[in-house]
């Protein structure tokens, strides 16, 4: 009896940590994307890139600011991001270029 419930408790400790240990494995292709900010929100910024099209990035705690700052409407961002586990554009880091006046 004490074998089974020792095998048994066994296994609710080695397959969860499994599990978590697999959770956690990060992409490891970075992406570059250069657009103008179009939006901005706590969690959120929306970019206009060349072709016209509006995309959806995520900031979070593991944002790397490069310029130390959320850039503003109008502004010229480069950003390297990743897709995360909910496959969104999850930012890395950001770089403001420079300020663009759109028309």
């Amino acid at each position: 009896m004490t074998e089974k419930r020792g095998k048994l408790l066994l296994g609710f400790i080695i397959i969860p940590a499994v599990l978590f240990s697999l959770s956690g494995i990060a992409p490891s292709e970075y992406h570059v994307y250069i657009g103008v900010v179009v939006g901005v929100e706590p969690k959120i910024i929306r970019t206009r890139g060349k072709d016209g099209t509006i995309s959806v990035f995520w900031v979070g705690r593991k944002t790397h600011w490069k310029s130390g700052r959320i850039p503003h409407i109008g502004e010229k961002v480069r950003m390297k991001y990743v897709k995360d586990r909910l496959h969104r554009n999850a930012v890395v880091e950001l770089t403001i270029l420079k300020k663009c006046h759109e028309k």
